[in-house]
C-alpha cells in the first residue's frame, strides 16, 4: 500500500480554493453580462412600444381633423345652398351700413336690479299686510295694535329676566337678614330662629351674584328697515296702530322707565332701613365693648366672689359676638345692593349703559302683555340679474335690448303677544320678472299694492 504523502495536501488544498475563486469570479462576470443584454434589449422592447404608441396617436390625431375638416366642409356647403335658395326666392340683399353691438361694462345694471329687488319687497309687504289684517280680525279681541320687530333683532328680554331676578334677590337677601319681613310670616318669630334663617339664606343668595352678566349691543340692519318700513306704512293704510319699538318709542319707554323707578324705589327704602339698623347695632356694640373692658374678671381663687347683681364680662361678650354676626349680615346686604344699583348704570366696554337697554326691554314686555300683535319680519335675501336680447330690429330702430330683473325672499310671523300664539306665517319668493330698460319706470311706477 502505497503511503500519503502528507506534505503535498496542504498545497493541492490551496490550489483547489484558488481554481474555485477564480471560477467563481468568472461566473460572476458572465452574470454581470447576461444582466447588461438583459436591460438593453427591455429598453429597446420600450422604445419600440412607445414609437407605436406615438406613432398611432399622430394616426388618431390626423383622422380627427380630417374629420373635422369634412364636417366644416358640409356646413359650409349647407349655409351656400341656403343662402342660394334665399336669393332666388327674395333676390340679394347687401349689407346695409347699420349695425349695432351691446357692451356691458361692469357693474352695468346694479341700480336697476336694486330697485327692482325693493318693488319686490314692497310687494311682498302688501302681501304681508294683508295677511297680518285679516288674521287679527279673527281674534275674539280683533286687536288694533301691531308691534312690528325684524326676526333677528326681537329682543329675549335675558336684560328683563336678569333685572328682576337680580332684584328680588336682593330683596330677599333684605328679608333674610331682618330688615323687612314677608308679608306672609307672622310677627312672632324669634329672633335668634330669623337670624339662623338669614344666615343660611344670604349664604345661598350671594351664590348667584359671583360673576356679573355681560350686555351686548343690537343693530339695525338697513336690509331689514326697508323690509320694515314698506310693511309698516301698508299696515297703517289699513287703518291699525303700528308701533317700530326698537325705532322710536317715547311713551312706552317713559313709562317703562317711571316703573322702574318705583320697583327700584323699594329697594332703595329697604338700603336705607338697613343702614340705619347698621348704625344703630354698631353703636349698641361699642358700648357692650366698653362695658366688658370696664367689668374684671372674678378671681375663681377669691375669698369673695364677684357680686352677681354687676353685669358679666362673658355675658357681655356672648352679646357683642351676636351683634357681630347681625352687624357683618347687614354689611354684605348693603354691599349687594349697592353692586346690583351699580350693575345698571356703569356703562359696558362698547359704552352702552344697561339701563337704556332694560327700559327698551321693559316697555316692550308691558306691550306685549297687554295682547297686542307681534310681527316678526326677516327679508331672506334679494337679487338680480339681466338679459341681453338682440336681433335685427335692434339695429333697425335702436331699441335698448337690455332687460333687469329683481327679486326678493321674505319671510314673516304673527304672535299674539299675551300669550306667544301663532297666528300666521309664511315664506314668500318674489321674482319680479325681466323688463326692458325703457319700461322700468312705467314698472316701478304700476301695480302698486
Amino acid at each position: 500500500m502505497t503511503p500519503v504523502n502528507d506534505q503535498n495536501a496542504p498545497d493541492s488544498l490551496d490550489e483547489l480554493k484558488k481554481q474555485k475563486e477564480k471560477l467563481d469570479a468568472e461566473k460572476a462576470l458572465l452574470d454581470a453580462e447576461k444582466a447588461k443584454l438583459d436591460s438593453e434589449r427591455a429598453l429597446a422592447e420600450a422604445k419600440k412600444t412607445l414609437e407605436d404608441t406615438t406613432s398611432n396617436s399622430a394616426r388618431k390625431l390626423k383622422e380627427l381633423g380630417d374629420q373635422k375638416a369634412i364636417a366644416d366642409a358640409q356646413k359650409a356647403l349647407s349655409d351656400a345652398q341656403m343662402q342660394s335658395a334665399l336669393t332666388k326666392l327674395i333676390g340679394d340683399v347687401k349689407a346695409g351700413p347699420y349695425s349695432g353691438g351691446v357692451e356691458m361694462q361692469p357693474n352695468a345694471g346694479t341700480e336697476e336690479a336694486l330697485v327692482l329687488a325693493a318693488h319686490a319687497v314692497n310687494e311682498a309687504a302688501g302681501i304681508v299686510a294683508t295677511a297680518v289684517y285679516e288674521a287679527l280680525k279673527t281674534l275674539p279681541s280683533k286687536p288694533t295694535i301691531v308691534y312690528i320687530f325684524a326676526a333677528k333683532e326681537f329682543p329675549n328680554f335675558q336684560r328683563l329676566l336678569n333685572y328682576r331676578f337680580r332684584k328680588e334677590m336682593v330683596r330677599q337677601a333684605f328679608f333674610a337678614a331682618g330688615v323687612a319681613k314677608r308679608e306672609e310670616e307672622s310677627d312672632a318669630l324669634a329672633a335668634p330662629a330669623l337670624v339662623s334663617a338669614g344666615l343660611d339664606a344670604f349664604s345661598k343668595i350671594l351664590g348667584f351674584f359671583r360673576s356679573d352678566s355681560t350686555i351686548g349691543r343690537t343693530e339695525v340692519k338697513l336690509d331689514e328697515s326697508l323690509l320694515l318700513f314698506s310693511v309698516a306704512g301698508k299696515l297703517f293704510a289699513k287703518q291699525l296702530e303700528v308701533h317700530l319699538p326698537l325705532v322710536y318709542e317715547p311713551t312706552a319707554q317713559q313709562n317703562a322707565i317711571e316703573q322702574l323707578g318705583k320697583e327700584v324705589a323699594d329697594l332703595v327704602d329697604l338700603r336705607s332701613r338697613a343702614a340705619a339698623e347698621l348704625r344703630k347695632m354698631s353703636d349698641q356694640m361699642s358700648m357692650l365693648q366698653r362695658g366688658a373692658s370696664e367689668v374684671e374678671k372674678p378671681d375663681a381663687g377669691a375669698e369673695n366672689p364677684a357680686d352677681p347683681k354687676k353685669p358679666n364680662r362673658e355675658a357681655l361678650l356672648r352679646e357683642v359676638t351676636s351683634l357681630k354676626a347681625k352687624t357683618d349680615q347687614l354689611t354684605d346686604v348693603i354691599a349687594l345692593y349697592d353692586a346690583f344699583a351699580n350693575s345698571l348704570t356703569t356703562p359696558d366696554t362698547n359704552g352702552n349703559v344697561p339701563v337704556s337697554f332694560l327700559v327698551q326691554e321693559y316697555a316692550v314686555d308691558a306691550a306685549l302683555k297687554a295682547g297686542n300683535g307681534v310681527l316678526l319680519l326677516r327679508l331672506e335675501n334679494t337679487g338680480g340679474g339681466y338679459l341681453v336680447k338682440k336681433n335685427l330690429l335692434t339695429g333697425l330702430f335702436g331699441s335698448m335690448p337690455l332687460y333687469h330683473m329683481g327679486g326678493a325672499t321674505v319671510s314673516y310671523l304673527l304672535l299674539a303677544g299675551d300669550r306667544g300664539k301663532i297666528l300666521a306665517g309664511d315664506a314668500l319668493p318674489i321674482h319680479g320678472g325681466f323688463v326692458r330698460t325703457d319700461k322700468l319706470r312705467e314698472t316701478l311706477n304700476g301695480n302698486k299694492r
